[in-house]
């Protein structure tokens, strides 16, 4: 079989010491060095602490020059753990135990008061019964002996997304925030929030006591409700509450596993709850709260109401970091429910989501729409690809994380540069942006293509999500709708992102050529050299004998580019009754109807709700 030829997980595994020396030695910088001698438990605690040490620091000395040199070091330092193969733990005690309580309690008082000041109950109500919830855990849980941290194979590369990609984001935000109608102030509370946000989510992916998950969880959910109603504005304001009361509903379930989990006598540790302590009630209850994260049908509307944020919120929260705490948890997980009816059930949601996401992508008017919504296209993958849990699958489940934040955030930035340059957020003001940023587009479409073609990484992410759903038709016949779902998808997707190339080659733009600064530039070629770098170690390590023809298609494919673009033949026009017209594939937009896509919402809320009710009859039953 051609998906046994590749041997993903095995030459994956090869990659990490290729990726980290390649990076060391080439950068040749003695502190990113230094990073390889340091002990493991002091790197990480750099990782932990410095973000927000970073941000109180911007916060008082908003010094440029200081903050590239520390964010260096943020990518250098995710990279060297992403080197290593050794095992790492912290033990709980009891300070920490307390200060876990005191912090929880803090951030629920402080989701009260602001569902009170702005009068949405919703969000009054949420944070009402997450107090009791949390009082009742309190009161009644011990804590009993565990890993309060834990470092896993899915931390680290998720310690490297967050401090690779996120790095360059803010070095992005930096620049991009001085465009903004706020004052000084603000301007520095925009880059501390960004690197304070940085600082939870790499404590995040480390978290194994359940009590500090949730409190994670939920300031990441702070953070969205900060960072989305920044501008301050009506419609800035309404989305903000939006995703706060929704992803409360993802803490609601968190603490709901945990009352579960001490009702059948279960400790307060993922580790035990994925060794089979708990019961498939408390991990469903855990994959709700993952599944709202990750924005899935029916829960996708906050994530699209967070493009009214500034670019970089949109880079950093809403597809390259944040949301994929979605496809974390289901690695963390699939171990305990992958193979059972429950398991079999959220296949189904996730594969219909990835279908219907991606078909409403093409409705999209605006850039960001059509990014926000095929990125919850591909977050559906990643957690069907985590949930099939084969060690191809759980590869590629990773491998298709870190090529979709370094891909998504390359264009989420691009978007912000065209917003910021030619005040352009709508498709139709988008044609023809060739001529105007040759090399921005330039990076546009490599990052198009990454998410789209072989021989990149999200393409056998998609081949190896097909090939493992068709061998398990034999033992489940729904699989034939979970693999039909899969391949419309993919074949949506395609037609997506061909859609965005055909708009930005469509007519000759009569806009000046656009010089951008330093500031903007620097991270995007990082971004788009990152891309291109992994996806020739992922071919020259990962799969062997498509090396030669994966790199010639690459280079014939921006050999037509340049052609294109020198030669400047008309590529959009056709004659019709003696009138030249202009016609471009990216002027088609397709919609089902009103009344459908409330159908298919109301399905997908049914779905949820069927989850549940199979997880409690699961559970009570075992």
């Amino acid at each position: 079989m051609l998906l046994a030829n590749l041997r993903w997980g095995k030459n994956v595994e090869k990659m990490r010491p290729i990726i980290a020396g390649v990076f060391t030695k080439s950068i040749s910088i003695f502190v990113i060095k230094e990073c390889y001698t340091v002990s493991m438990q002091t790197l990480l605690f750099f990782l932990i602490l410095s973000p927000w040490i970073m941000a109180v620091g911007y916060l008082v000395v908003p010094n440029r020059g200081v903050l590239y040199g520390a964010l260096a070091l943020l990518g250098a330092g995710g990279l060297a753990l992403f080197d290593t193969t050794t095992s790492w733990q912290l033990s709980i005690n009891e300070t920490i135990v307390y200060l876990i309580a005191f912090l929880d309690a803090l951030l629920l008082g402080y989701f009260v008061w602001v569902g009170y000041r702005v009068r949405h109950w919703g969000v009054v109500a949420l944070a009402a019964v997450q107090i009791v919830m949390f009082v009742l855990i309190e009161v009644l849980l011990g804590h009993g002996e565990g890993a309060l941290l834990l470092l896993r194979e899915a931390s680290q590369w998720m310690l490297l997304i967050i401090n690779g990609v996120g790095a360059l984001i803010v070095a992005f935000a930096v620049v991009y925030i001085e465009a903004e109608a706020v004052d000084a102030v603000q301007k520095r509370r925009f880059v501390a929030y960004l690197l304070a946000f940085m600082g939870v989510m790499n404590l995040l992916v480390l978290a194994n006591e359940v009590m500090l998950f949730f409190l994670l969880f939920e300031l990441t959910t702070l953070a969205s409700f900060v960072l989305i109603g920044f501008r301050d504005e009506e419609e800035a304001r309404a989305n903000a509450l939006r995703a706060l009361w929704m992803n409360q509903l993802g803490g609601v379930a968190i603490l709901g596993a945990v009352l579960v989990a001490y009702a059948q006598g279960a400790s307060r540790y993922i580790d035990g709850w994925v060794a089979g302590e708990a019961s498939l009630l408390v991990v469903a209850l855990m994959m709700v709260a993952a599944l709202i994260k990750g924005a899935t049908m029916p829960f996708d509307r906050w994530l699209l109401g967070a493009m009214v944020a500034p670019t970089p919120v949109s880079a950093m929260l809403h597809s390259a970091t944040m949301v994929k705490i979605a496809p974390f948890m289901v690695l963390l997980f699939a171990p305990a429910f992958s193979h059972t009816a429950l398991g079999g059930m959220m296949l189904l949601m996730l594969g219909f989501s990835m279908a219907f996401a991606s078909y409403r992508g093409l409705q999209e008017a605006t850039l960001k729409g059509v990014l926000g919504y095929s990125t919850i296209a591909l977050l559906a993958l990643m957690m069907l690809l985590a949930l099939i849990d084969t060690p191809q699958s759980r590869t590629m489940a990773l491998v298709l994380m870190l090529f979709h934040a370094m891909g998504k955030a390359l264009l989420f930035l691009i978007a912000g540069v065209i917003e910021r340059t030619l005040h352009a957020k709508r498709l139709d003001a988008m044609q023809g942006l060739f001529s105007a940023m040759p090399w921005v587009m330039l990076g546009a479409v490599g990052a198009l293509m990454s998410l789209t073609l072989p021989p990149f990484g999200a393409f056998w992410a998609k081949y190896s999500a097909i090939v493992a759903l068709a061998g398990r038709i034999d033992g489940a016949a729904y699989m034939v709708l979970v693999l039909a779902s899969v391949i419309i998808a993919s074949a949506l997707l395609v037609l997506l992102y061909f859609k965005l190339l055909s708009l930005f080659f469509a007519t000759q733009n009569p806009t000046q050529r656009i010089t951008l600064s330093w500031g903007y530039s620097v991270p995007l070629m990082f971004l788009a050299a990152g891309a291109l770098m992994a996806s020739v170690l992922y071919l020259a390590w990962g799969a062997y004998a498509y090396v030669a023809w994966g790199l010639l298609a690459l280079l014939v494919v921006l050999l037509l580019l340049v052609a294109w673009l020198r030669l400047g033949f008309d590529r959009a026009t056709v004659y019709g009754c003696g009138e030249r017209t202009s016609v471009t594939w990216s002027q088609n937009f397709y919609s089902f109807g009103v009344d459908i896509e409330r159908s298919f919402t109301w399905l997908f809320g049914a779905m949820f709700v069927a989850f549940l009710v199979m997880a409690t009859l699961l559970g009570v039953s075992l």
